[in-house]
Parts: C-alpha cells; sequence; structure tokens
C-alpha cells in the first residue's frame, strides 16, 4: 500500500520525456549499486545516497532522517540543498503529522504534491524556510528495524509518481541484499564477512557498516 495526496488538480501525465527520465533513474542505480560494494564508512555512503536521488528526481533537496529512538526524533543526518546548520543537527517529530513521520511510524511510502494544501500533514519550520511544495519519502530498514526516513523534496511545481519509489527503494536495495544475505547464511559460505557485500576475505565489516546494513545490521532501534 502506498499513501498519495490526493491532487487538487492541475497535474498533467507524465510526457515523452518520461523515458528518459526512467532510464536515466536505472543508471544512477546501477553506479550506485558499484560503490555501495566498495563503501567503507556510513556516513559518506548516506551522504552520496542523497545526492544521487536528487540528481535522479531532478530535484535540489534531499535528505536521509535517521531513526533515534531513545529522543523519538529524526535527525537530518544528511542531506543536499539545505542552509548551513540543517545537516547534522535538525531534528523532527515522528508524529504521523509530517511525511516523514508517518513512513516512520506506518512502514507506507508517501507522496505528497502539494504541501500548502495537506489537511494530513504539516511542513516542518525548516522545510518551509526552503519553500518545499512537495515530498516523496520511504522507509529504510535494516533487519527488519527502522534506521530512518529517505526523503526527495522540491520547491517547484510538478508532481512526484509512484514510479518514483522503485528508484529510491532501490538506491536502499544494498542494504537489504547485505541482510537477506545474511539471514540466509549465504554469505557466511562464502566467507566475506556474513555479509551480501564483498569485502576483503577475512576481513569483517565496521560496525557503521553493520547499521546501515552493509553488514550485519544492527540499527539504533531496540523497540521494535
Amino acid at each position: 500500500m502506498t499513501v498519495i495526496e490526493q491532487s487538487p488538480g492541475g497535474d498533467q501525465p507524465p510526457g515523452a520525456g518520461e523515458l528518459e527520465y526512467r532510464l536515466r533513474q536505472q543508471s544512477i542505480l546501477a553506479d550506485f549499486g558499484i560503490e555501495a560494494l566498495r563503501a567503507r564508512d556510513l556516513q559518506p555512503m548516506l551522504q552520496r545516497a542523497t545526492e544521487l536521488c536528487g540528481e535522479g528526481m531532478r530535484s535540489k533537496y534531499c535528505k536521509f532522517l535517521e531513526y533515534r529512538p531513545e529522543q523519538n526524533t529524526l535527525l537530518v543526518r544528511a542531506g543536499i540543498g539545505w542552509a548551513p546548520g540543517v545537516v547534522g543537527s535538525t531534528e523532527m517529530r515522528t508524529d504521523l503529522g509530517s511525511p516523514a513521520g508517518f513512513a516512520l511510524e506506518t512502514g507506507l511510502p508517501v507522496i505528497s504534491n502539494h504541501l500548502e494544501n495537506e489537511q494530513r500533514f504539516r511542513t516542518p519550520e525548516f522545510m518551509a524556510q526552503h519553500n518545499i511544495r512537495r515530498a516523496i519519502n520511504v522507509l529504510v530498514e535494516t533487519s527488519g528495524k527502522r534506521f530512518g526516513v529517505l526523503e526527495v523534496d522540491s520547491p517547484d511545481e510538478g508532481k512526484f509518481e509512484p514510479a518514483d519509489f522503485a528508484f529510491m527503494q532501490g538506491v536502499c536495495e544494498p542494504h537489504r541484499r547485505g541482510d537477506r544475505a545474511a539471514a540466509g547464511g549465504a554469505a557466511a559460505e562464502r566467507g566475506d564477512g556474513a555479509s551480501g557485500v564483498a569485502h576483503p576475505r577475512g576481513e569483517p565489516p565496521g560496525e557503521e557498516q553493520s547499521r546501515f546494513g552493509l553488514g550485519d545490521a544492527q540499527p539504533p532501534d531496540a523497540g521494535r
């Protein structure tokens, strides 16, 4: 199930550039998959994911919100386009009143193409200051537990499509592959450090990688 805002009207079906748009997204996913195989640290990987999501969806703004269960907040841990001071310090509540909070609490991907007309969600203050008009987000999980939310935002007219979820979820796929491989024991048979990602033989994945699903994932969500 997907939560999609009911448009007040005026949106047009995808134009002739739709195929080019989707092909570009597929190319980005392929390149990111190779980068993910080589990744050793979490923060650069999170940042790269936001950069590529913004590029693939032609948006200036993207962010990764890390779930912090002790505070019950979402921290803007990585992102592009935001004013200085937003990334690394801005936090949001995790209730159902924002698109990101709704995705975190329900596990459902969310599209809102007209935030100014939304009755379900409020627009967080820092997003309003950037004149954000629309948002799309997906839950990121590791080992079946919540790790955070990946969100693309835009101040421009237009609309995000349900097909964009496939691209965003594809960005998360290297981490999910790692979880499945660890769960199935396939990585142990390969001797690559109990991970679906290729590590140098005999060298275990780092703690940060594990938390993001690049190894034997253990995200900071003990309560779920």
